[in-house]
């Protein structure tokens, strides 16, 4: 504050400061809400089966502990 005080001399005012940061506060949260708000929603799932193993068909992965199911 002494910096921008010196700096700026007379048309110092902390006021003004003080609005600026909270219209960017508000900008930035803003832009946030907006950009979440944009992101591709996700189907949710109709079965989920957990708890116990699960034999799969993927040789990569044979075995699962839980298994979520859609488009039932």
């Amino acid at each position: 504050m002494i910096i921008l005080m010196l700096i700026l001399g007379p048309y110092y005012n902390p006021m003004k400061i003080q609005v600026s940061i909270r219209s960017i506060c508000n900008l930035l949260l803003a832009s946030i809400f907006f950009m979440a708000s944009c992101s591709e929603r996700k189907t949710p799932a109709d079965l989920i089966i957990k708890g116990g193993t699960i034999y799969t068909v993927d040789e990569s992965n044979p075995t699962v502990e839980a298994v979520a199911v859609t488009g039932m």
